[in-house]
């Protein structure tokens, strides 16, 4: 099982009372929760309710915000789903480079069915290339670069999540190699010449 964070603190100060609905089902769950632990069910709500904002936190820190969470949580069952539709499973779909594929397929689908309608920004294809590829090549560098043996509490969160990142990827993230900034401007300039 994982390992909880640390338990919620209720709210100080005064109290107020609050009313609303929920299904029996809901409160013979919450009933049964707080039996459990010898609390009130009042207190087991307030607890549960301010976790929620804790959990929020957590969501709007490691993925900037809920959609964005609820977009990975897709894209990760998306891979999941297109690993059982295809071939019995010998090596993890990160060390196959048919699985490998054919998850980047699935997931580049996937968002394609849902991008929003409209035409592109002004920003050119080149500009588009290289900031994807940029971003790509820096952030496997500094994942590459991160210690997994820092103290937990050093660092910022950014340094604490390439850490994390670095501790279960070093592997993958060192098939990442820097990018060569000349040979990209050179690619570049190449399309831009009269033929």
């Amino acid at each position: 099982m994982a390992k909880r964070g640390p338990k919620p603190k209720p709210q100080s100060g005064p109290s107020v009372v609050f009313s609303s609905r929920m299904s029996v089902e809901l409160k013979e769950l919450l009933e049964e929760a707080a039996a459990a632990k010898g609390k009130t069910l009042s207190h087991e709500l307030q607890v549960r309710l301010a976790r929620t904002f804790t959990e929020d936190e957590k969501i709007a820190d490691n993925f900037g915000d809920r959609q964005t969470y609820m977009l990975m949580r897709t894209i990760a069952l998306a891979i999941q789903w297109s690993m059982l539709a295809s071939r019995p499973k010998k090596q993890h779909w990160l060390d196959d480079p048919g699985w490998f594929d054919l998850a980047v397929k699935t997931i580049n689908r996937l968002l394609e069915a849902v991008r929003p309608e409209g035409p592109l920004d002004d920003a050119s294809d080149d500009a588009v290339e290289f900031n994807q590829r940029a971003i790509a090549s820096a952030l496997w560098q500094q994942v590459q670069a991160a210690d997994p043996s820092a103290p937990i509490d050093s660092g910022t969160r950014m340094e604490h999540t390439l850490r994390l990142i670095n501790d279960e990827l070093a592997d993958v993230a060192a098939r990442s190699k820097p990018l060569d900034l000349t040979q990209m401007f050179e690619e570049i300039a190449a399309k831009d010449k009269p033929k």
